[in-house]
């Protein structure tokens, strides 16, 4: 099976030809994208560079380098994606709303990159194409120093626990909307780390059950239904309305059930 680079090569190849834009004949094959090679080698601008991804990808360009962003934004998507994770998958996220993350990609085409960002991020990926080093510049503009490298597939859930009680507090204490608790990254975490944990576990299902005085987590395994959690109740005003978002939901609706999916 060819792999995401290969086949993107290949439809640059095509978008350059079209272009009249000269390559060496074996571009490419080393494994990187012709493009970040004609870039470096000053036969390309940026400009024609990302066009000629969007033309080859089928996905909108966007340059993260020429794009302002908040302060308020930019301590989200450090503690969403952290650096390290940014820097090994070439990817940049320039928006978050609702349960979808634009992510500026090298390779957009990469569906397996994609599902590792929608485990990371807890949402789905709206991807955008850029030449390899606009979203490494992007990174290192906006992230500063780059910290420890994080095991994302392996978080500790106490401690996951313990920052998204604290966050939900404070927010509801603040008189927070809803949208921006269910956009909370800690809930985001937690989230996806009971999710995950769980399936690989071998739950067929998961219940999430708001009681009197406690948030309880069961799961079905082997046809025995158990229970893998007892959070504190407030986790019921992130971790359910986000579980609404992210099914496709409407999280402020609370009087009528509702299906997703």
């Amino acid at each position: 099976m060819l792999d995401a680079v290969t086949i993107l090569n290949e439809k640059l190849k095509k978008a350059l030809q079209i272009r009249h834009i000269a390559f060496e004949a074996d571009a490419g094959s080393n494994g990187r994208l012709i493009s970040d090679l004609l870039i470096e080698q000053g036969k390309i601008d940026s400009a024609t560079t990302n066009a000629v991804l969007e033309e080859a990808s089928g996905v909108p360009y966007l340059d993260p380098t020429i794009v302002s962003f908040s302060g308020v934004f930019i301590e989200h998507i450090k503690k969403l994606i952290p650096s390290s994770v940014a820097l090994q998958e070439k990817v940049f996220p320039v928006k978050h709303e609702g349960n979808y993350v634009h992510l500026v990609m090298a390779v957009p085409l990469d569906a397996e990159c994609i599902k590792r960002m929608e485990f990371v991020t807890g949402s789905r990926i709206k991807p955008y194409c850029c030449y390899t080093e606009g979203i490494l510049q992007a990174i290192h503009t906006v992230y500063g120093t780059c910290d420890q490298p994080e095991d994302i597939y392996n978080s500790d859930g106490d401690k996951l626990l313990e920052n998204a009680v604290a966050a939900i507090s404070r927010l509801k204490i603040a008189g927070a909307e809803t949208a921006e608790i269910i956009n909370d990254v800690t809930v985001i975490r937690l989230l996806q780390f009971i999710l995950n944990r769980l399936v690989y576990q071998g739950a067929s299902d998961i219940h999430f059950e708001p009681q009197e005085d406690a948030f309880r987590i069961r799961c079905r395994k082997d046809g025995v239904l158990k229970t893998a959690w007892s959070f504190p109740l407030v986790m019921r005003d992130g971790l359910v309305p986000r579980l609404k978002v992210i099914s496709g939901m409407d999280p402020g609706e609370t009087a009528q059930p509702q299906d997703g999916s």
